[in-house]
């Protein structure tokens, strides 16, 4: 296709110049002339795919908790720099600015409230805040599972998938209705109800919810195996006097 098109890109031209003198330009551009031969020798080239970025925003952000240590520093007002410890009331001691509750929100978060914060004391406060160590984040899972407990939550995990870490469902597990509950906040937490019994049959993951740092999977049991318990197998006591 390449030599077509520069044989019809030429041809034109040619017409162009030999045309009368009241239709024609006054003179001819040869760069513009080698830069359009040079895009139709390109044009049936293959093109590279460009690699597509990751949205941040599908990712939650870390948020901070009580026991994470931050360094806070001034740019301007190296005195003022700091490290500061998130205390078990979720607050931060800031050196003559006050307590600050940071618990629950992120770094860009944290350091927006610090700025306005100091406010009071620099007309334009220029600072830089680091997490400098922080619990690594976390799921629970317990219940009927082969092997519940408190899992390290590395990477994008599933539902489905933080069971199959577990060790996945027991035998008396009740499959219809496994729970998953993500605190709000101190007073709040959420209560997801997922049929992972369903997802499995029907290979549809669509509904298979995204864990979050400390996360609680519970695994309940059926009424069956509960009753099971109580239930005297047949045949006992058959033989033996009673």
């Amino acid at each position: 296709m390449a030599p077509i098109r520069i044989g019809v890109l030429v041809c034109s031209l040619w017409w162009v110049t030999s045309a009368p003198s009241q239709e024609a330009p006054e003179s001819i551009d040869q760069s513009a002339l080698e830069l359009k031969i040079r895009e139709a020798l390109a044009d049936d080239s293959p093109q590279m795919a460009q690699p597509k970025l990751m949205d941040r925003s599908q990712r939650p952000r870390y948020r901070l908790r009580r026991g994470d240590q931050l360094e806070l520093s001034f740019e301007l007002s190296p005195d003022f720099d700091q490290t500061l410890t998130v205390f078990p009331d979720g607050f931060v001691g800031l050196k003559g600015a006050g307590d600050l509750h940071v618990a629950g929100l992120t770094l860009p978060e944290a350091l927006e409230a610090m700025e306005l914060g100091y406010r009071k004391i620099f007309r334009e406060p220029r600072l830089a805040l680091t997490l400098i160590k922080f619990e690594e984040p976390y799921f629970i899972a317990f219940g009927e599972l082969k092997t519940g407990g408190k899992f390290p939550l590395t990477g994008r995990t599933s539902v489905t998938q933080a069971l199959g870490i577990a060790g996945g469902l027991s035998d008396r597990a009740k499959h219809k209705q496994v729970l998953l509950f993500r605190p709000v906040d101190d007073s709040w937490i959420q209560v997801k109800n997922l049929n992972i019994g369903r997802m499995l049959s029907e290979a549809d993951l669509s509904e298979d919810l995204f864990l979050q740092p400390g996360d609680m999977i519970y695994v309940p049991r059926t009424l069956m195996s509960k009753i099971k318990e109580f239930i005297p197998m047949p045949g006992l006591g058959i033989g033996l006097g009673y």
